[in-house]
């Protein structure tokens, strides 16, 4: 799951030198690049971009902290069984 929504948010596939995929951060680079490149203020369409963007943003961290408390205890829990942080048995020499 944490792949999936990894390749949601960045080029995975490069055939090229140059992506041939756009994801959501080469979309959000470009309107950057768009207005600090430009010195007059931001178009209605750069501010309607972001706006936009914001919202991907927000539905993609929803979905990291879904996949988080779907596995995050369950993954601490077998660490701690198996002694590999603190909380679990200890395994001595």
């Amino acid at each position: 799951e944490l792949e999936k929504l990894r390749s949601e948010l960045l080029a995975t596939k490069q055939k090229s030198v140059f992506a041939d995929e756009k994801k959501l951060r080469e979309e959000i680079t470009e309107v950057y690049s768009g207005v600090t490149g430009q010195e007059a203020a931001p178009s209605n369409l750069q501010v309607q971009r972001v706006t936009v963007l914001q919202q991907e943003v927000k539905k993609k961290e929803d979905s990291n902290k879904q996949i988080q408390n779907k596995y995050d205890q369950p993954v601490m829990d077998g660490l701690k069984k198996e002694g590999l942080i603190p909380g679990g048995p200890k395994k001595g020499f």
